[in-house]
């Protein structure tokens, strides 16, 4: 399969949750996360098209930022956790310049 991603993805080394903003709860954890979009997992439902409203928190970096969401693709796996794709879609200035200084602390040598 020939990559094309346009941003350096990013193993992040602190747990980022992930929230719903419209339930509150925590919907996935963090696989790796670019510029535009994430790979995250978890148990909840995850579908090709659905459009969310999610906050990535780290507590112990003090990061919080809130973005927009469209899942381009989901895989369930025997394990009974949800693997999904997520482009970004929409994001603020300040919360890009925190994912990006975060992106780039993770992807430092």
């Amino acid at each position: 399969m020939n990559d094309q991603r346009m941003h350096v993805r990013a193993s992040m080394p602190k747990t980022v949750h992930v929230i719903n903003q419209m339930t509150g709860e925590e919907y996935a954890q963090v696989v790796n996360l670019s510029e535009s979009g994430m790979l995250l997992a978890g148990r909840g439902q995850m579908a090709v098209g659905d459009i969310m409203q999610l906050e990535l928190v780290i507590s112990a970096l003090n990061f919080n930022a809130a973005i927009g969401v469209e899942c381009v693709w989901a895989e369930p796996q025997k394990t009974n956790m949800i693997f999904g794709g997520f482009r970004i879609i929409d994001i603020a200035e300040k919360d890009l310049q925190q994912l990006q200084s975060l992106i780039q602390q993770s992807t430092a040598d």
